[in-house]
């Protein structure tokens, strides 16, 4: 199986909880185009993966996951998504959990913060939902996940923007599920709880 994966953007990269999903698939022979956007850590992004990877194949790629936003956007994502074809063959699966877990009181959140999370959030998950639906839509088969949170439900302090973005979330996989069902895509949502 193929599989795209875009990747949390914001923590470190050695311990990262955003690896072990990685390693996992690997080592069930997954074929892997894994996007990530860790700055200046390509080579040690590189390293560990090729270090840990076993029966499957990957290749990392750098992104934003908001990627350069405005009107180029929707075309950057659409490219990805050939880059990732011509490299795997196909797509099966995308997994949609780029995420950041900074902690802001409410009333000491700039809008820019508030901006920066819900774009990496939401409109990641929209341009790499968007770039990769057609592929599978043409196949008559794919399958969507998108990584949530339990504060979706439950609400954390600190964190509105988040909370706000991964509640968006699931909002967008019911209205996907709800489109593509027909066209042979499912679409969910995995809410992990504390890790």
């Amino acid at each position: 199986m193929k599989l795209m994966k875009l990747a949390t953007p914001s923590v470190g990269v050695q311990d990262s909880v955003w690896w072990c999903p990685v390693f996992r698939f690997c080592s069930e022979g997954f074929q892997m185009f894994v996007l990530y956007w860790f700055p200046g850590k390509k080579e040690q992004v590189s390293r560990i993966y090729s270090s840990r990877s076993s029966s499957g194949r990957g290749i990392a790629s750098p992104c934003d996951a908001t990627c350069c936003g405005g009107g180029r956007a929707t075309s950057a994502w659409t490219q990805l998504a050939k880059d990732a074809i011509m490299a795997l063959g196909q797509i099966d699966i995308l997994v949609n959990n780029a995420a950041n877990r900074k902690q802001t009181p409410f009333l000491k959140m700039e809008f820019a913060e508030w901006r920066n999370f819900t774009s990496i959030v939401l409109d990641g998950a929209f341009l790499c939902s968007r770039a990769v639906l057609p592929h599978m839509v043409a196949r008559g088969a794919g399958r969507i996940v998108n990584i949530g949170g339990v504060s979706s439900a439950l609400g954390t302090g600190g964190r509105a923007h988040v909370v706000t973005a991964k509640s968006g979330l699931v909002g967008l996989t019911r209205a996907l599920a709800t489109e593509f069902a027909k066209d042979g895509v499912t679409v969910n949502c995995v809410a992990p709880g504390l890790i």
